[in-house]
């Protein structure tokens, strides 16, 4: 088999709040299109830098959530 795995999760946007001096990156579920998260990148990221900053965005959530469910196991 030649190619790559389509991501499950895509890259829908990614906006700047010039006022609040955020970044904002929204991902979807191609085949759920209801479902969507947002996440907080640095403030300015390049579309360049952006899947990467994604990945460690949804990483440090991931870890966040893991600590929760610990907490609420205990």
């Amino acid at each position: 088999m030649t190619g790559t795995a389509q991501p499950r999760v895509k890259i829908a946007s990614l906006t700047h709040h010039l006022l609040e001096r955020e970044s904002l990156v929204v991902l979807i579920w191609p085949e759920d299109a209801d479902k969507r998260l947002s996440l907080n990148v640095p403030f300015g990221c390049s579309l360049e830098a952006l899947p990467q900053e994604a990945i460690k965005a949804l990483r440090n959530l991931s870890d966040e959530c893991a600590e929760l469910a610990d907490e609420m196991s205990n």
